[in-house]
């Protein structure tokens, strides 16, 4: 993330310079989807609703997911504008107590809809005083979403979307030139369109393929090119970054995680490139001329894992610490693993093995070698960083605007007071985040007492520091 004071020193070309506006979401956010049933029978979704008198009701209610013809379990259904939320059950219901009576807005959150590459659908809604009124929440179809994207489609076909960002403020880029080129039975075929003033692009009406590769452009800034492949709803998206052209340089030391020593003789290598070198005596490396741009830099040594780390090589000279961990010992055909206690007792490894949410032990962290804990969730996909409204530092927010629930070494931690960066990194033993209901493991998955009712977590963030 680039400092402030940094940002004021740069200079951008014109061509790239941040937009004034903030950056737009999706094309599909708030592509409505719903209906509401209330006493007056079924009405548009669009329909005025009039000022409601003083109190509270209650919301009851459905979610569908219409591109799967299933009611959409783990669902957060949430008031717009406040902490009023619920999850869905198996058959996609909900309810919504002490809900403010008037006019409302409800919408609901899923892994799914970031799957179809779509923002939160959303319904408005007159809540009775001391009554209960009827929702319907869905996904909208494939045909629905599919017109969204591209209206003067001919049909359901392939889409290919994405943004476009310069290196130096992450800022969205307008009238950037994207080319897209696949392979057919006789070579390559190419499309080329220009980002709006969101810094959106869209390929519609594209021809089956196995992946698609996509590049970006504009003046002397250039991205690397990437590799876009369909979810199976025939969607693909790519976020493109912009860097102007150079050469940059990149040095680093390899080091044994256990014994602190420096390893002379491991194998550094930029995939994708011819770029490769080896340590010294010192456990040193340096490569130069590297043209700008994102690599994964893998790293090797005989009798150690190998180890694979992302770097952005632009203007500044980049540092990486890598540090190699020895192989586990193989015993008549057992791997023997030494785990942290702590963690081995607290479940860590346990949820880690079932692969549901992003994990980090003290191996990976001593990897990333970051300078704060909060460096730890730039990467992270639905999840981004901002600066806090109650103290100090960054906090974390998640899709529709969900700020995530905290737990300290398993015990609920109030979010208006937690801050990432109190921690040391290297005090740090474990991290858990789970991005969304569907996520959480029963044990974090409780509701608890704060801003003044009861809440349902809609992403949890565990650090366990013993």
């Amino acid at each position: 993330m680039v400092s402030e004071r940094f940002m004021t020193l740069v200079s951008l070309p014109r061509a790239i310079r941040p937009l004034r506006t903030a950056p737009v979401p999706s094309l599909l956010m708030g592509l409505v989807a719903a209906l509401y049933l209330g006493p007056g029978g079924l009405q548009g979704q669009e329909q005025e609703v009039p000022v409601g008198p003083v109190g509270f009701g209650t919301l009851n209610g459905v979610v569908y997911d219409s591109t799967r013809s299933e009611p959409l379990n783990m669902a957060r259904v949430f008031v717009a504008g406040t902490a009023i939320n619920a999850i869905t059950d198996s058959e996609g219901r909900f309810t919504l107590e002490n809900v403010p009576a008037g006019p409302q807005v409800v919408s609901f959150d899923h892994a799914r809809l970031e799957d179809l590459r779509i923002g939160p659908p959303s319904a408005a809604v007159m809540v009775p005083a001391a009554g209960v009124a009827q929702i319907y929440l869905a996904v909208p179809t494939i045909d629905r979403i599919h017109a969204a994207f591209c209206p003067e489609s001919r049909g359901v076909s392939a889409v290919v979307t994405g943004s476009v960002r310069e290196y130096v403020y992450r800022s969205l880029v307008q009238g950037a030139l994207v080319q897209l080129v696949w392979e057919t039975d006789t070579g390559l075929d190419r499309r080329e369109v220009r980002s709006d003033q969101s810094g959106e692009f869209i390929f519609c009406d594209l021809p089956d393929a196995d992946r698609y590769r996509v590049q970006a452009g504009v003046g002397t800034w250039v991205s690397q090119s990437a590799w876009v492949e369909l979810n199976a709803d025939g969607f693909g998206r790519e976020v493109l970054t912009l860097y102007e052209r150079g050469e940059g340089t990149l040095v680093g030391r390899v080091v044994d995680v256990e014994s602190r020593q420096p390893l002379e003789g491991a194998e550094v290598i930029l995939r994708g490139t011819p770029f490769r070198t080896v340590s010294n005596q010192s456990g040193r490396f340096l490569m130069k001329q590297i043209p700008y741009g994102q690599y994964a830099v893998e790293v090797e040594y005989l009798g150690f894992r190998p180890q694979v780390d992302s770097v952005e090589v632009a203007d500044r000279p980049v540092d990486l610490a890598v540090w190699m961990a020895p192989r586990p010992i193989e015993v008549e055909g057992i791997s023997v693993i030494v785990r942290p206690l702590g963690l081995e007792n607290a479940g860590f490894f346990v949820r880690q093995d079932q692969a549901q949410g992003v994990f980090f032990d003290q191996h990976d962290i001593m990897l990333r070698d970051p300078l704060n804990v909060s460096e730890l969730f730039q990467e992270i996909p639905s999840l981004r960083l901002r600066p806090s409204r109650y103290s100090m530092g960054y906090e974390l927010v998640g899709r529709a605007g969900c700020r995530p629930t905290y737990y300290v070494n398993g015990q609920h931690h109030p979010r208006d007071i937690f801050k990432l960066d109190d921690f040391h990194p290297r005090a740090v033993h474990g991290i858990e985040v789970y991005r969304s209901p569907g996520e959480i493991p029963s044990e974090f998955n409780r509701t608890n007492m704060e801003q003044g009712g009861f809440e349902n977590p809609c992403a949890v963030v565990v650090v366990w520091t013993g």
